[in-house]
């Protein structure tokens, strides 16, 4: 793993860990605040062949991870409803716990 894709992917790790404490951070969980996506998105339909995460699971766009399932959560999250914060939490938490499997 390059330097950048490590420095992109911790970056990546510390997003999603705001947006878990402080869903009202600023941040989504998309790609237009996503620090890998960022480096390697490469074109309109998100393929993202250098990836850390593409390298881990062979697909674009974060099939196959945790991301789905806090997306969804993250879209339930609207209104702020407590049952719903805590699957956000939970769900975003699984997506850290990927993120961090990937480091070096």
């Amino acid at each position: 793993m390059t330097k950048k894709t490590l420095k992109a992917l911790q970056a990546s790790i510390e997003h999603w860990k705001r947006m878990r404490t402080n869903a009202n951070c600023g941040e989504e969980p998309y790609g237009d605040d996503c620090p890998l996506c960022e480096l390697f998105i490469i074109d309109e339909d998100h393929h993202c062949t250098g990836c850390p995460i593409y390298k881990k699971t062979g697909k674009d766009e974060c099939q196959n991870t945790p991301w789905r399932d806090a997306e969804r959560a993250w879209v339930n999250f609207a209104d702020y409803d407590k049952v719903t914060v805590a699957q956000w939490r939970r769900a975003a938490a699984k997506m850290i716990k990927f993120l961090e499997a990937l480091l070096p």
